[in-house]
């Protein structure tokens, strides 16, 4: 997931810096069996996609990036109460290559290791956080 990002990082003391800072970052308890996703079942197919993601298949948890309600972090978008057809859409268009923008082609990476029904389930399962 990293690994397009660090790839800009072209210089080595900005690595250091920025390494540093993560590594002096206290770590979180995180209580709630759901984020966790080390032993949690959950047995909902785009929920376990949202909190768990598929590393079987290199998918990582959309909470990741689009954050654990779906609202968006920083420049990434929110995903939460959107129309589903146009969830189903902007994912079928990162899966085909006609979506552009995605230099780091992380989102084009993730949405060609899903299927149709997982698409579909994604999309109902955003559109229905209000």
């Amino acid at each position: 997931m990293m690994t397009p990002m660090a790839g800009l990082l072209a210089d080595p003391k900005e690595r250091e810096t920025i390494l540093a800072f993560f590594v002096s970052q206290p770590l979180p308890e995180i209580t709630s069996l759901e984020f966790r996703g080390d032993h949690a079942k959950i047995s909902d197919p785009a929920r376990r996609l949202v909190y768990q993601g598929d590393w079987s298949r290199n998918i990582p948890a959309c909470a990741t990036c689009h954050g654990a309600s779906g609202m968006g972090v920083a420049d990434v978008p929110r995903l939460a109460n959107q129309r589903p057809e146009y969830l189903e859409i902007q994912l079928q268009q990162w899966q085909s290559g006609l979506r552009r923008g995605d230099t780091t082609k992380v989102m084009s990476t993730i949405a060609s290791q899903l299927t149709k029904t997982e698409i579909k389930q994604l999309a109902a399962y955003f559109a229905s956080i209000k």
